[in-house]
């Protein structure tokens, strides 16, 4: 399908990413105007971090041109574009985090390791350890345990289902593949558990997902970063915190929380989760499938 042209797309402007309004607008931009516009493809979120003086000096451009483009883009200013370049980056979108000046220097595996650390920290001020074990029992308890995640809070989920599934029987990542979350969603009931890993980004519909988990009577815990409010619709919400020196969100201490929280459950599992682990290193052995 064919795309609409430039001055279409300026009057649906609102609607238009600032990545969008770019590549709509590349084909009509003069060479001067191109080399900015290619160079923002690359690093939209520096148009956040500048002045335009600055931006120009970065992608070797007048100070005209990128008043200019800015223009071509509908925006009635260069402010006015960099508030909409803020949002974005305020949206969690990696490709906004990206700077042509990136700090190379120094030792980058520190810089990281420490800032995963302080997570771990802050976290930890954040969740009780009343509430973890109020999950772990009532995992426990639960007729069926559904860990739900997309994007990247799909491995998140399927790690916490994988570690809660060696201590009870009825434990499951959703979407299942083949289904949509309609089918286990409709079969959940009261006294179920649905572990919601949600952080950013967040898929547009998480509010119905929670609202539907709770008219189906089970109890819902939230995983969200911490610059998320406390929400009082959920029975257990745990924020965690995933600032990173870079693009990519730091998920250590939600690692942290789900281990936590899975050694609650072994922990309060007593001899029945003990005598489920040592079936299954039995079996383990029996079929050969681990190294010693």
């Amino acid at each position: 399908m064919s795309r609409l042209p430039v001055n279409a797309c300026m009057e649906n402007k609102d609607l238009d990413s600032f990545v969008e309004r770019l590549r709509d607008a590349l084909a009509s931009l003069r060479p001067a105007e191109r080399r900015l516009a290619e160079f923002l493809l690359n690093f939209p979120g520096d148009l956040a971090s500048y002045q335009a003086s600055e931006l120009g000096q970065l992608a070797k451009v007048s100070n005209a041109t990128v008043t200019r483009t800015i223009r071509k883009l509908g925006y009635a200013s260069f402010d006015e574009a960099r508030r909409h370049v803020r949002a974005e980056r305020q949206s969690g979108a990696a490709l906004f985090q990206i700077s042509s000046h990136a700090d190379q220097s120094g030792d980058q595996v520190g810089i990281h390791f420490e800032q995963a650390i302080h997570n771990i920290g802050e976290t930890g001020k954040l969740i009780a350890v009343s509430e973890i074990d109020d999950l772990a029992r009532a995992i426990l308890s639960a007729g069926q345990v559904a860990f739900i995640g997309f994007r990247a809070n799909r491995g998140l989920a399927t790690y916490a289902r994988f570690q809660v599934g060696q201590i009870i029987r009825h434990a499951v990542d959703l979407p299942s593949p083949g289904l949509t979350l309609a089918e286990p969603l409709s079969a959940l009931q009261m006294g179920d558990v649905v572990v919601y890993f949600a952080l950013p980004r967040r898929v547009a519909d998480t509010q119905t997902i929670i609202e539907q988990v709770g008219k189906c009577g089970a109890s819902l815990a939230y995983v969200s970063d911490d610059a998320v409010d406390r929400r009082t619709d959920v029975t257990w919400h745990f924020r965690c915190s995933t600032f990173a020196p870079g693009p990519i969100y730091n998920h250590a201490s939600v690692m942290a929380l789900i281990h936590v929280l899975v050694t609650r459950v072994v922990e309060l599992s007593g001899e029945e989760g003990r005598r489920r682990l040592a079936k299954i290193e039995a079996l383990h052995r029996v079929l050969g499938e681990l190294e010693n």
